[in-house]
């Protein structure tokens, strides 16, 4: 896991700004740690790069497009890796609990999918749930867009009318249906005050 990591060369852009906020903001990890962590895969780095910069071949490797090492992405991060596996398992436990009826109300009842999950879902789905999937979710979809044009009429400057707490909520709501749902928000914020925070 450790050799994966920095031949990965670590965190996405998404994953090592959720580090360093689990180290400046949360009780999760240390400094040290992120040290321990960063120190092989930037000896790693050198060592592709001295290989590179020494040899004629090498140069020419670098001056190819997409060949230049060291940039970490959502395809080679091991947290999005575990968290599209993750995804997976979860979305094909939905659907066999969504066989039965009685959880199908529940679902109809719950917030539902985000759009990055229900396009997963029903690539997995038999017909039968890709239409209950797809119906429910233009309901939603109807619902929402309802809201967002009460919040944005009952802000225009004519109007007197105060927007529901569902109307001043339908834009977060269009924001997380549209890309999802983040992995921060499984962490425990510090509680003391005055805690150190992220510099910048």
């Amino acid at each position: 896991m450790r050799h994966r990591f920095d031949e990965s060369f670590g965190f996405c852009y998404d994953h090592g700004q959720l580090a360093a906020e689990i180290v400046f903001e949360r009780e999760m990890m240390s400094e040290s740690a992120m040290a321990r962590l960063y120190e092989t895969v930037v000896m790693t780095y050198r060592e592709k790069l001295e290989g590179l910069s020494r040899t004629k071949q090498g140069m020419k490797v670098l001056g190819r497009k997409g060949n230049f090492p060291g940039i970490a992405s959502t395809e080679t991060c091991l947290v999005c890796e575990a968290s599209r596996q993750a995804v997976t398992g979860y979305i094909g436990a939905l659907l066999r609990i969504l066989d039965e009826e009685r959880h199908r109300t529940d679902y109809v009842h719950s917030d539902g999918l985000c759009n990055p999950h229900l396009a997963l879902s029903v690539q997995k789905a038999e017909p039968d749930m890709k239409r209950f999937l797809l119906e429910d979710h233009e309901r939603r979809m109807e619902g929402l867009q309802k809201r967002l044009s009460e919040l944005k009429r009952k802000y225009s400057y004519d109007a007197n009318e105060t927007p529901t707490p569902d109307e001043r909520a339908s834009w977060t709501e269009a924001l997380w249906r549209f890309t999802g749902v983040a992995w921060e928000e499984l962490l425990i914020k510090r509680q003391e005050p005055g805690h150190r925070r992220r510099p910048g």
